[in-house]
């Protein structure tokens, strides 16, 4: 059964994580395993089912769960007190998303990101001596605070 690559498909637009339970870390991204992918969303969590499906866990979201199953396609599969499965296909993605709302990717213009790139340039700067530091313990800042101090 294939597998949807939740990163190839939506990784440009949404933050892709994985479950908790696997260790992606040192991993090389193409031997990491897309059936752990999961999309956190404002209201639960989408992962995929395979071929060509996907899942979302609903906890404490009635309301929410409702109007998925309302959409065509979908249908609430686990049915408990508090919690709902919906499956829905892969086609019906922008609907869900548009109600379940995922967490999406940060997006900078390109003059913010030059901004942020001269300042993380201006921070890894290394100063050429210890005397031009600025802060809490450097000779420049201790020195006039010694000197209220000892004032009588």
């Amino acid at each position: 059964m294939d597998c949807i690559n939740l990163r190839q498909e939506f990784g440009r637009r949404y933050r892709v994580r994985f479950d908790p339970a696997y260790t992606a870390k040192g991993r090389p991204h193409a031997q990491r395993d897309p059936w752990m992918m999961v999309l956190l969303c404002r209201y639960g969590t989408i992962y995929p089912e395979g071929g060509g499906y996907l899942r979302i866990d609903l906890i404490c979201h009635n309301q929410i769960a409702r109007r998925l199953a309302s959409l065509p396609d979908c249908a609430i599969v686990n049915d408990g007190d508090d919690e709902k499965t919906v499956h829905f296909p892969l086609k019906r993605f922008s609907d869900v998303a548009a109600i379940v709302r995922p967490n999406r990717r940060p997006e900078f213009s390109i003059e913010r990101r030059e901004q942020m790139r001269e300042r993380m340039h201006r921070i890894r700067q290394p100063f050429p001596n210890k005397s031009q530091k600025i802060g809490p313990h450097s000779s420049a800042t201790a020195l006039p605070w010694l000197q209220t101090l000892m004032r009588p």
